[in-house]
């Protein structure tokens, strides 16, 4: 009985603790994102990285690098992170889902919790990858720093 007590109490503590990451990440991206068209996707976007395995500063740094955080993005479009030439969707909802599910189709690209080899791995941007890949990294370092 004591060791299901404990068992317990053990699993409450990292349900708290899973909650309390999850509640920093949103927390970064937001700060991050303040004042921009991406301004509180910051739950969403954390939940469809948990959803698919995905860091979610790689969405927010990529929407930096690609459209100024949505700000130069296609007029209409919702396509923050570059997906394709005219392509569009019908909320950023859609857009970030799309983007995440793109993004986990490219498997060597995923979760990346130690490291963002974006050099050595599928191109995202065909103009300049290796400038592309270190602005994009920069700007996750930058995110996870964020206190």
């Amino acid at each position: 009985m004591v060791h299901e007590a404990r068992s317990d109490a053990m699993q409450q503590v990292v349900e708290n603790e899973k909650l309390r990451q999850r509640g920093l990440r949103v927390a970064k991206i937001e700060y991050y994102l303040r004042g921009c068209p991406l301004s509180g996707y910051g739950s969403y976007i954390v939940a469809e990285g948990e959803r698919t395995g995905v860091n979610p500063y790689l969405c927010a740094a990529i929407a930096t690098a690609e459209s100024s955080n949505a700000w130069a993005e296609p007029s209409g479009s919702y396509n923050a992170w570059g997906m394709g030439p005219g392509m569009s969707f019908s909320s950023r909802q859609a857009a970030i889902t799309f983007f995440f599910n793109n993004i986990k189709a490219k498997a060597s690209w995923a979760p990346y919790q130690t490291g963002w080899d974006l050099q050595n791995n599928p191109r995202y941007c065909t103009t300049n990858p290796e400038e592309w890949a270190q602005n994009v990294t920069g700007i996750v370092d930058a995110i996870e720093r964020i206190e």
